[in-house]
């Protein structure tokens, strides 16, 4: 299984569950049952901090093969859902990408 392919989305708007957050997202992702713009996540640092307007890389190869189970998976991954910190010059051209092009430090660690 490859987790190279990072795909970027934007947050359009956030709501709680009751232990997880929901983010809509400015496009749909390819889950193993189907498409959704929503991804969810743990309600937990880093992860519930990050706003409307932020953008999140997601690994979209991890996010279909761990879909396979539920069909409203909540993620606590950073490999899997994190926030895109620095923006290489191609972010404004491609849509999807792989992880060495952002370079060290493309999504918020250690928090």
């Amino acid at each position: 299984m490859s987790t190279k392919n990072i795909q970027i989305y934007r947050i359009i708007n956030k709501s709680f569950g009751p232990n997880y957050v929901e983010y809509t997202l400015h496009k749909p992702i390819k889950y193993y049952y189907g498409e959704d713009n929503r991804v969810c996540v743990v309600n937990q640092p880093p992860f519930g901090y990050y706003q409307v307007g932020d953008y999140l890389g997601i690994n979209t190869e991890l996010v279909a093969w761990k879909s396979s189970s539920a069909l409203r998976t909540i993620f606590s991954d950073k490999k899997i859902v994190s926030k895109v910190l620095h923006r290489p010059p191609q972010f404004y051209t491609k849509e999807v990408f792989q992880s060495e092009e952002f370079g060290d430090g493309w999504v918020r660690e250690g928090e």
